[in-house]
């Protein structure tokens, strides 16, 4: 394994032999994320803070943004969470992690991040528009199955049955959303919402979103792995659909067809940049059409997240951006929001959204 530190004034390349296992603890870091297996997240991230980040800590250390380009499983892991040694207080709030010391932000590819359009408006003309279904009881259910998770933002898996149900509510993200329209017309900037059946496909494609400045949707979201083309995002369903109707899900396929010049999007749901690692490509998931698309960042979810949890850190997020704060350092003092508190210190809770862009 080659590892390339790039700043304003060095290019080191550090390798190093790894063996056969990495991949699988990879993937045994992620599952203790997801699962709170406390001891053996603390054991492995220690182990992979050693390998990936302590060889390049002469180069780092004094560096305040880092922009991390992971290659095939290292798409799976959140740096930000690596801890390098024990904690000396009573919870997980106290542990250091590198968040603590750096903001973060990930691209798929070095060329693609030096030839970036980094052109941003004055903070005070930003602009916001928000989605959030919600799902209530009464509204249609969806074909397929719900993956078996108590979160109530779970993601939900395609599936051949023809079986029909409706979708978990997702109460906590009509105050998600509410709540970011009120803190930028507070400040007086425009923002509009589309809650419950205004949340639909419909109105995503025509509401004008080339004209705002951050996208959000907080939705569940359907993830296919071996076909990400088959992924996509849930709007409101009509109960009377009709022909000329979207059907309620933005597929991937359809997110490379639209018209955005956003400084940011967000996509509050489970799983959304998730999908299926190519060769020379990185990850292709649900998030990518977007930036092919005209939003020139994006931040997305590695794994299930919890309803609550993830509506705390959505309002944090943007009560930074609206301070002036750039982009991965408004998600970082999000996060550390969400740290402070012992009952979201826990990794599961804060580190699952990632940017892509800046």
């Amino acid at each position: 394994m080659t590892t390339f530190v790039l700043t304003r004034d060095r290019f080191v390349a550090i390798t190093q032999t790894i063996g056969p296992e990495f991949p699988r603890v990879i993937e045994s870091y992620a599952r203790a994320i997801k699962m709170i297996e406390d001891k053996s997240f603390l054991y492995l991230s220690k182990w992979l803070h050693r390998l990936l980040i302590h060889p390049v800590l002469p180069w780092i250390e004094r560096k305040r943004h880092l922009i991390v380009i992971p290659h095939a499983d290292l798409h799976y892991l959140p740096f930000e969470t690596l801890v390098d040694r024990d904690n000396m207080g009573r919870d997980f709030s106290d542990y250091e992690y590198l968040i603590r010391d750096h903001f973060f932000s990930y691209h798929y590819s070095a060329s693609l991040w030096a030839h970036r359009d980094s052109e941003n408006r004055p903070t005070e003309e930003k602009s916001f528009v928000g989605f959030a279904p919600v799902f209530r009881s009464a509204d249609p259910p969806v074909v397929g199955e719900i993956a078996g998770n108590a979160d109530p933002r779970a993601n939900l898996q395609a599936a051949d049955s023809l079986n029909t149900q409706p979708l978990p509510q997702l109460i906590a993200t009509q105050k998600e959303v509410s709540t970011i329209i009120g803190l930028f017309r507070g400040k007086g900037r425009q923002a509009e919402g589309y809650l419950f059946q205004d949340a639909s496909e419909e109105n995503f494609k025509s509401a004008g979103i080339r004209e705002f400045d951050y996208i959000h949707i907080a939705t569940h979201s359907i993830g296919d792995r071996q076909n990400p083309k088959l992924s996509g995002l849930l709007f409101s369903r009509s109960n009377e659909p009709k022909a000329d109707l979207e059907d309620g899900i933005l597929y991937s396929e359809e997110t490379f067809n639209l018209d955005l010049n956003a400084e940011l999007m967000v996509l509050s749901s489970c799983e959304s940049g998730i999908g299926k690692l190519v060769k020379g490509e990185g990850m292709i998931a649900l998030n990518r059409g977007f930036f092919y698309s005209g939003a020139r960042n994006i931040i997305f979810s590695l794994w299930m997240v919890e309803d609550r949890a993830t509506a705390q850190l959505m309002v944090a997020l943007y009560r930074n951006l609206l301070q002036g704060r750039s982009i991965p350092k408004s998600l970082q003092r999000a996060k550390l929001s969400l740290l402070k508190n012992r009952y979201t210190a826990f990794p599961k809770y804060w580190s699952g959204f990632i940017l892509v862009g800046q």
